[in-house]
C-alpha cells in the first residue's frame, strides 16, 4: 500500500510541470490526471476551483473530439480507476496534502 502512496504522489508532482511544458497528453496520461484532480476536488472543497483549472488550462490544447476519444479508452479508463482506487484509500488528511503538492 505505500508503494502506491508513493507513486500517486510522484505522479501529483509531476502535474505542475507537464501542464506548464505544453506536453502532449496520452490516455492513460489523461485518465491519472483527471482521476487524481476531480479527486482532489471533491476532498479538498475550498480548492476545488483550483484543480478543475488546472484540469482545464493542461487539457485546453486537446480538441474536444481528442479528449472524448481519450476518454473512451480503456487506457484512459484503467488509470483513471487505478488512481481513484489508491486515492480513495488513503487517509483523507494524507489525500488532501497530496492533492495541494499538485496546486503549488
Amino acid at each position: 500500500m505505500q508503494k502506491r502512496w508513493i507513486m500517486a504522489l510522484g505522479v501529483a508532482v509531476s502535474f505542475g510541470s507537464m501542464a506548464r511544458a505544453g506536453t502532449p497528453l496520452t490516455p492513460q496520461t489523461l485518465g491519472m490526471m483527471n482521476g487524481i484532480l476531480t479527486y482532489c476536488a471533491e476532498v479538498d472543497r475550498p480548492d476545488a476551483a483550483l484543480y478543475r483549472a488546472l484540469l482545464q488550462s493542461v487539457t485546453s490544447g486537446t480538441s474536444d473530439r481528442k479528449a472524448d476519444k481519450a476518454e473512451d479508452s480503456s487506457a484512459y479508463r484503467k488509470s483513471f480507476d487505478e488512481v481513484r482506487d489508491v486515492l480513495s484509500k488513503m487517509p483523507r488528511s494524507s489525500a488532501i496534502n497530496l492533492c495541494k503538492t499538485s496546486i503549488k
